[in-house]
Order: structure tokens, then C-alpha cells, then sequence
């Protein structure tokens, strides 16, 4: 399946102008981010609704309002060490390691242009996944679980999603832990189960499909592609089609108009 003949806008009401002033500015930062890669040799993939923008609209989602991308975890350690150092003025780029309140366990590349609050980029890493069903969900599960505690220890207004009166407690004991313990534990816990994978899957861990939308073959990922996106080519897997589908099943068709909602909601 081929991207071409598609149109770049799906046809509805006019676009926000804050909305596209936004992406324009994100835009900005998937440009730095690509020549932080491509100067430093590093492996990376737009991924989720930004993958689905380059092959539905040749570019952002009309209604969505961020972009995000994928590196292997080698690849995103060595962004996290060398970024500080050679991001260009007009960019920012958090993550554990140099914000004390990021609780994420994804990175962000922002901008520092005035009003642009909302524009930033998420940096996602792929880690190794169980094939054992069960031991993958534990493996997002207990990451999640992780994540939620930072949150709820950080955020004001914070609102638990746990139904289970059992996952509720277990919060409740997590968040009587430090931020900098829950951190070290969250990675301890996607190593962990990282150890039963047999090098034929990775996964988003922290992604917002969980599982099984975050689960890949590592095959997708044997080769880069390059796809338009906002005029501009940027790396996609080559299994880009396989991947949609997983997580978005019948991608090509847009949801209903009242459904096309920013990043929070399906794309």
C-alpha cells in the first residue's frame, strides 16, 4: 500500500489557526531533531499519528496537535547524552535526567519561541519485548503503573483511572515512594522483563496504545523509508503499513468528524 493520491487535508470545517500555528512550530522541532540524527549517525522513525499523517494527509493530522517519534534505545540514549550539548537556540529538550518534575518516561524536544507552550515533540524509545503474552503485559503494566504513581505524586488535580479496588491500593503504597525511586524502578522493570524477549519483538512501553497496539516486529524496523511529510522527507519503518495497523486497524478511513479530537483521543 502506497500513501500516493491521497490528499493532504481531509475535508471539513478550516483549520484553527492556533491549532496549525502549533504544528508549524512543531514542525520546526522534528527539523532540528532530524539534524541532531543525521549529523550523529542515529536511527530514528516518526511513529503513531505522526506516521499516520505523513501516509493519510502527507503531513500533520488536520486536528491533531503533536508529533511524535520512535529510536531504538541505544540510539535514544546516545540522543539523551549528546542533545544538551548541540541542540540549537530556540529548542529545549527534557526528560528525568535534567528536569527534577518530568515524570514521563519519554523524552521531549520543545520550543522557547513565545506562546508556543503546547509545541513540543515526544521522543519515545523502543525497548525489547517479551513474546509470552502474559510477560509483555506485565512488562506494560508495570511500567504504567510506575508512571502513574510519578504523576499522582507530581500533578495537581491528578485523577487515578484504576477501577480495580487491588490496583488502587498498590498506587496508593507506590506513591509513598520518591520520584527518583519510582524513575529507577520504571526502568528496572522494562529491563527486566526486556531480558525474556527473544530479539523478534519491541515495544513503546509507555505508548498510548499499550498493548498490544505498542508491540512490533522488529523486522519493520530492518530498513528505513522516507515519506513526505509537510514537504519535508523524514525516516519511517519500512513495515510502516503493518504498524498502522496494528495500532489504528482500517487507518485510511478518518473517524467521524465529532471524533477528531487532539492527541488525547484516537487520530
Amino acid at each position: 500500500m502506497t500513501s500516493s493520491g491521497q490528499d493532504s487535508r481531509i475535508d471539513g470545517p478550516a483549520q484553527d489557526p492556533a491549532l496549525r500555528g502549533v504544528q508549524l512550530e512543531e514542525l520546526k522541532i522534528l527539523l532540528e531533531f532530524r539534524r541532531l540524527c543525521q549529523e550523529n549517525g542515529l536511527r530514528y522513525y516518526l511513529t503513531g499519528g505522526t506516521l499516520l499523517g505523513a501516509v493519510r494527509h502527507k503531513g500533520f493530522i488536520p486536528w491533531d496537535d503533536d508529533a511524535d517519534v520512535v529510536m531504538p534505545r541505544e540510539d535514544y540514549e546516545r540522543f539523551a547524552a549528546l542533545c544538551p550539548a548541540q541542540i540549537g537556540p530556540g529548542f529545549l529538550y527534557r526528560n528525568t535526567a535534567n528536569d527534577p518534575g518530568y515524570t514521563h518516561f519519554f523524552a521531549k524536544m520543545g520550543s522557547t519561541a513565545q506562546g508556543m507552550e503546547r509545541a513540543f515533540v515526544d521522543i519515545f524509545p523502543l525497548d525489547r519485548c517479551p513474546d509470552n503474552k502474559i510477560l509483555a503485559i506485565l512488562q506494560f503494566k508495570g511500567v504504567r503503573l510506575a508512571s502513574t504513581a510519578l504523576m499522582a505524586r507530581t500533578l495537581d488535580g491528578f485523577v487515578c483511572g484504576y477501577t480495580r479496588w487491588y490496583m488502587r491500593a498498590l498506587l496508593q503504597v507506590m506513591k509513598l515512594f520518591p520520584n527518583r525511586f519510582l524513575i529507577k524502578l520504571r526502568a528496572g522493570i522494562c529491563r527486566f522483563f526486556g531480558r525474556f524477549a527473544s530479539g523478534r519483538k519491541v515495544c513503546n512501553v509507555d505508548g498510548r496504545y499499550s498493548w498490544p497496539g505498542e508491540v512490533r516486529d522488529v523486522s519493520w524496523y530492518d530498513r528505513p523509508e522516507s515519506l513526505c511529510f509537510e514537504g519535508e522527507q523524514f525516516s519511517v519503518p519500512c513495515g510502516w503499513d503493518a504498524l498502522l495497523t496494528n495500532m489504528f486497524g482500517d487507518y485510511m478511513t478518518p473517524p467521524a468528524e465529532k471524533d477528531r479530537l487532539g492527541h488525547s483521543s484516537e487520530t
